[in-house]
């Protein structure tokens, strides 16, 4: 069985690129942190539709909730082989308005949390 992970899986890109993994035979891991009803919803969907899905919860900014993540996903559906980090942050503003904790809080997201799952996923595709 082919096992992917979705970073932001529950989002409106995120979402897309589960449904196009799972229409190819992947069973997707969709990963949320905010938004679990949508990725709940999209897991049972795309299980009734093609291989099985799962939900799980994780802040990819924190490296231990990734690590659990990643144990969760290899307990639940099996060995990852795919990694898509959608996972994002974006503050729509000018530049110089932009505060320190805002701009920190995209750089977790987007930089840091792309890092940690990919170090984690590393594990798996050696």
């Amino acid at each position: 069985m082919k096992i992917a992970v979705v970073t932001g899986g529950s989002g409106s890109i995120g979402s897309r690129v589960c449904a196009a993994l799972a229409e190819r035979g992947f069973s997707v891991a969709i990963v949320y942190n905010s938004s679990g009803e949508a990725a709940k919803a999209l897991s049972s969907e795309l299980s009734g539709l093609y291989a099985p899905c799962g939900a799980f919860h994780a802040d990819v900014t924190d490296p231990e909730q990734v690590a659990r993540l990643f144990s969760d996903v290899r307990l639940t559906l099996g060995r990852p082989s795919v990694l898509v980090n959608c996972a994002g942050k974006a503050r729509i503003k000018p530049f110089d308005l932009f505060t320190p904790d805002e701009w920190r809080g995209m750089i977790d997201v987007n930089l840091s949390g792309a890092f940690f799952c990919c170090q984690e996923a590393l594990k798996d595709m050696l």
